[in-house]
């Protein structure tokens, strides 16, 4: 079988991309043809990609997102390089032009990164995409109701992204200072102005057995000045650490006590998955997937976007309420429900499957 994921810009951080080297590393490994063709500048994840058999075509044009210029610039590769395919995965939107001219002489999968609904909240645009492919893989049963819900003729399987495995417990500190880490980026979507509120919240009132708040905030992007402004003049104990590579994530979780997400729009979100991984709880705004994830209580909790007072509240309740939950506890709720090796081989046999 040969697979070409067809990404658009391949970016040094993000879920999706994570997502992706996880992915091909699994399909590589099962003996599949893998071709990722992106657009990206220097990028030390496709370096590990090309090193473990995957074939690398890469642009390296990342300017003029916001006109969609590398997608442009890609599209004629994509054209090319599809044609020599079983399986095209789609993980990003493209323009309409490029589904009107892709060849359908092979398979088409888009696997979802938000919520459909968030994305499409139309019907009839929600339908016109999805009918193109002959496969949506989406990571929760609510993302699938949304893709009938708006009368798309496609088949649709449910599977998780592809988790962390068994990661290395590290205790937390012992000291009363409440680290509360943030990872990710500082755009909008994210919304992390909601989680700067949240700790000046509880910078205030600290949550009970807890002297101080300290803020760590791992990513950058383009929020980041004016989170360092709001900050500022609060006096508030932030850190603002910068990007990070994946490899620093267990160290990262351990520094800290809790994290926050606080998105206006989410897919399965592999930090929720990172942090449950690493034995810490979550707390989270209830968009994509992350109502499902945070279903089992010592796992976290559910955040009020509309009320920062009680999500401050949320979070102190928890805490007050779940001191005997442990790191080992977190790991394992997360462990029964999450098997990555399970995970890889359901990918496989799905694309298996659509490609016959």
């Amino acid at each position: 079988m040969r697979v070409l994921f067809l990404f658009g810009v391949f970016a040094k951080v993000g879920g999706i991309e994570e997502f992706t080297v996880d992915l091909a590393l699994g399909l590589v490994r099962a003996g599949v043809e893998v071709e990722i063709l992106c657009s990206s500048l220097h990028n030390p994840a496709l370096g590990l990609l090309k090193k473990a058999g995957v074939k690398i075509s890469r642009i390296p044009v990342v300017h003029g997102c916001n006109w969609n210029i590398p997608d442009y610039v890609l599209f004629p590769f994509a054209l090319s390089r599809a044609r020599k395919a079983d399986v095209v995965i789609h993980q990003k939107i493209f323009d309409k032009l490029f589904y009107k001219n892709l060849p359908r002489s092979v398979r088409h999968v888009f696997i979802t990164a938000y919520r459909p609904r968030e994305i499409s909240p139309e019907l009839d645009s929600r339908c016109r995409f999805y009918s193109f492919f002959d496969l949506v893989i989406t990571q929760e049963e609510t993302f699938r109701e949304d893709i009938i819900e708006s009368g798309a003729k496609v088949l649709i399987e449910v599977v998780p992204y592809i988790p962390l495995g068994i990661i290395p417990l590290q205790e937390r500190a012992q000291d009363t200072v409440l680290r509360i880490g943030m990872m990710g980026r500082l755009e909008p979507q994210k919304n992390p102005l909601m989680a700067l509120e949240i700790v000046s919240l509880l910078r205030n009132g600290p949550p009970a057995g807890w002297s101080s708040v300290e803020f760590n905030i791992y990513g950058s992007g383009t929020l980041e000045a004016a989170m360092r402004n709001e900050a500022e003049p609060k006096e508030l104990n932030v850190n603002f650490h910068g990007t990070y590579k994946r490899s620093d994530v267990p160290n990262i979780v351990a520094a800290n006590n809790l994290f926050i997400i606080t998105s206006h729009s989410e897919g399965q979100c592999i930090v929720a998955l990172e942090v449950l991984a690493s034995g810490r709880p979550l707390f989270a705004t209830p968009v994509g997937a992350l109502p499902q994830i945070l279903s089992e209580p010592e796992r976290g909790a559910l955040l009020n976007v509309e009320d920062i007072e009680s999500a401050g509240e949320t979070i102190r309740c928890w805490l007050q309420n779940n001191q005997s939950v442990s790191a080992a506890g977190i790991q394992r709720s997360y462990l029964n429900s999450y098997n990555r090796e399970a995970i890889i081989e359901r990918y496989l046999n799905v694309l298996s499957t659509v490609a016959e």
